[in-house]
């Protein structure tokens, strides 16, 4: 289930109440203020605390030039849900300057702590207008592995904030889960709820008040929905490559895009059909908002699904995919 907002004015924190967990941050620090520019007047979540507040452990792994900051906790283990010594990572927002960074700690084999990773891009939306402005940081929160009746439950390292951009207030939402990758994190999910209903560019104008990214194994997709009813989605082709979603480098700027992992394609309806003009359609199977001539290039969202999103001279719509070279559809027999 996705985050929503419930009402303007409400913390994130207080959504998750009403919609995903039942979470309460107890107090530590509350009143803390901070040396940086971004989080001047910004709301810090109440799991917040100096140098002095983190776990000895957790401390010694430090130099000396990050003693001046202030460390977001897992409000897990505030609340006494989680031990230190029963953890292999144990993971951190460190507040310097202009930057939430995402720093994880590992337990090695002889049970002493270490930096695993620092990485200041894993959690910010910088954006490329000066006009970006942090308001809050409502929560952040670390579920380790759990052995289950169903099987392993992947960890999970969840953080969620509220930025103006504009004039307009943003609530965004991003989770990384334990994984094979070298870090042992990677990118799972980010949310973005604009402060009003939207329509997007992708969907034919189609409504929307939030949207996700969703890694799934090798598959991205993009989810919009309204009122917590899902108005379309997508399918991206995803780099095979593991790295570029390894939360010690993963970029959230560099990836928010959906453009970026569309490929080129071309329209052949003669293959499998009679060689006319191939229809654009505003949904798999929908009403058809414009012909596109046989042969013509198109960019696609992937290559794999039966009815694929592309865009065609800055319009997008879906079409059949037997009708693109090169898609699994089109090199099936019939």
């Amino acid at each position: 289930m996705p985050y929503r907002s419930v009402k303007k004015g409400k913390t994130i924190m207080k959504r998750l109440l009403v919609i995903l967990i039942a979470l309460t941050l107890t107090v530590i620090g509350a009143n803390a203020k901070t040396p940086s520019k971004l989080l001047t007047n910004a709301a810090i979540c109440e799991s917040t605390v100096h140098f002095s507040g983190l776990p000895k452990e957790i401390a010694a792994c430090m130099d000396e030039s990050q003693q001046d900051g202030l460390f977001i906790l897992p409000s897990s283990w505030v609340l006494g849900e989680i031990k230190l010594e029963e953890l292999v990572y144990f993971p951190i927002v460190y507040l310097r300057n202009d930057e939430h960074i995402l720093c994880v700690f590992e337990k090695t084999a002889q049970g002493q702590w270490q930096l695993k990773f620092e990485n200041p891009h894993a959690l910010q939306i910088h954006g490329t207008d000066n006009t970006l402005h942090l308001d809050s940081i409502d929560f952040f929160n670390f579920r380790p592995d759990q052995l289950t009746q169903w099987g392993l439950l992947h960890g999970a390292i969840h953080y969620g904030y509220d930025i103006s951009f504009s004039g307009q207030q943003y609530s965004i939402f991003i989770t990384y889960e334990s994984s094979s990758t070298p870090s042992g994190w990677a990118f799972s999910f980010l949310q973005v709820n604009p402060p009003k209903a939207q329509k997007s560019a992708y969907l034919n104008g189609a409504l929307y008040d939030y949207w996700m990214m969703v890694r799934t194994g090798e598959l991205l997709q993009y989810n919009y929905a309204i009122n917590e009813e899902n108005v379309g989605f997508f399918n991206v082709t995803m780099p095979t490559d593991m790295s570029v979603w390894d939360a010690a480098s993963f970029h959230i700027d560099q990836r928010i895009d959906p453009m970026q992992y569309f490929v080129a394609a071309q329209v052949d309806t003669a293959y499998h059909g009679n060689g006319e003009s191939l229809k654009l359609r505003s949904s798999p199977n929908g009403k058809a908002i414009r012909n596109i001539p046989n042969q013509s290039e198109i960019d696609a969202s992937n290559l794999n699904d039966d009815w694929i999103l592309v865009r065609y001279q800055d319009v997008f719509g879906y079409v059949d995919a037997r009708f693109v070279k090169g898609t699994t559809a089109y090199l099936r027999k019939e």
